[in-house]
């Protein structure tokens, strides 16, 4: 027997219509960007390409990380005005629950860090905490880093010291991550894989 909140008429699939033109506040990353581009052909005339990289890479690398913000939000469903406030069945027990907050994590990405605000809900029924929205984006609970950064960190880790890890990560990315921290996610994926294993040989 389903609980009471589970009562209500199945809602139809979700899908977003998006705007066949770009909406304003990409447009708006994008012309910063082109602006700061300009600016530096125009105070790199006639520079080497050396110049010329490192000075493109760094204006390219500083836009990323509002423009991830903006694809994010034009492509995750549960963002969408016209669904962002619908109740959430809880992943724990299943009933639904409204939005308790709207709460803003800061993640660190391969492009940078992002920051976006996101419905945050507490089951009314058993008191389990959760996001949609983290859920679509495969964001651990409470995570800061994003699956595609914690992949590259652990490679690195597992390849070198943790020290020469984070050196060159910043060194051939622009990221910053401590040198704890990688050692902490390369670490807990190697006890990971080793339980895996012995699972398997069981």
């Amino acid at each position: 027997m389903k609980a009471a909140g589970q009562l209500s008429c199945r809602r139809p699939r979700r899908k977003i219509l998006l705007p066949e033109s770009l909406p304003d506040t990409m447009l708006a990353q994008l012309e910063i960007l082109g602006t700061a581009l300009l600016a530096v052909a125009k105070q790199h005339r006639d520079g080497s390409l050396a110049t010329l990289e490192t000075e493109v890479l760094e204006v390219v690398r500083a836009s990323l990380p509002r423009l991830l913000e903006e694809v994010l939000k034009c492509s995750t469903s549960d963002l969408q005005p016209v669904f962002a406030h619908w109740q959430q069945s809880c992943p724990n027990c299943g009933v639904r629950s409204e939005a308790q907050s709207w709460r803003s994590p800061t993640v660190t990405t391969i492009c940078g860090k992002i920051t976006f605000e996101r419905p945050y809900f507490v089951c009314d029924h058993c008191g389990h905490n959760f996001s949609t929205v983290d859920r679509t984006l495969a964001l651990a609970a409470r995570g800061r880093l994003s699956e595609g950064l914690e992949e590259w960190i652990i490679g690195l880790g597992a390849s070198m010291s943790f020290a020469e890890a984070s050196y060159w990560l910043e060194e051939l990315s622009g990221l910053k991550v401590s040198e704890e921290t990688i050692r902490r996610h390369t670490e807990r994926r190697g006890e990971e894989m080793e339980v895996a294993q012995q699972e398997a040989s069981e």
